[in-house]
């Protein structure tokens, strides 16, 4: 998997990416509408990861535009996508998302998460995971959005990695003991 913070090709500021493969190295980009390639901030709101990210729904066009990646996969290996989502500019109305979705090579759906742009700054990680069962998978960002007048959606920071990765925050462990006078023993 490769170029999930949109930094290559290093491109002049807010570039508009026709449909197809290539613009974007590794993505492959569809739908009817735009889909801006971004150097630096769009309304204010700056990429999270580098200086480049992707825009969607730009333009006041309809929803449904994509973003896709194939990439090399180990059958039966467990992998974690991730990715953040915020809206431009911040705090206007409507709820702006993007579907990522993991497809095998036989078509088959792996796993789907729908991130929703909070009101105003970047989503905290939105992640998924998902079983390989062939040697590629193909990774696509659907824009979802239920508004499209004077807001967009914004895409930066996708990464896939092997493994399941740990939740973050704080993880108790409690090992339990059979028996009636001992519920929960603390393990550590």
């Amino acid at each position: 998997f490769t170029n999930g913070s949109f930094e290559l090709p290093v491109i002049e500021v807010n570039t508009v990416i026709p449909n197809g493969p290539a613009t974007v190295t590794a993505w492959t980009v569809g739908g009817a509408g735009p889909v801006s390639f971004v150097t630096g901030p769009s309304f204010g709101v700056p990429p999270l990861s580098g200086s480049q990210m992707i825009e969607l729904n730009a333009g006041n066009s309809v929803p449904g535009d994509t973003l896709a990646q194939t990439f090399t996969t180990t059958p039966g290996q467990a992998y974690t996508v991730s990715f953040n989502v915020a809206r431009t500019p911040a705090n206007a109305a409507g709820t702006m998302s993007i579907q990522g979705t993991v497809i095998s090579s036989t078509g088959q759906t792996l796993g789907t998460l729908n991130g929703v742009a909070p009101s105003s700054g970047w989503s905290a990680p939105q992640s998924f995971t998902f079983v390989a069962n062939s040697a590629t998978s193909t990774l696509t960002f659907l824009d979802t959005s239920l508004a499209t007048v004077a807001v967009d959606v914004l895409l930066d920071n996708v990464t896939v990695v092997s493994g399941i990765q740990p939740p973050l925050g704080p993880i108790a462990h409690w090992r339990f003991d059979e028996g009636s006078d001992v519920a929960f023993k603390d393990s550590s």
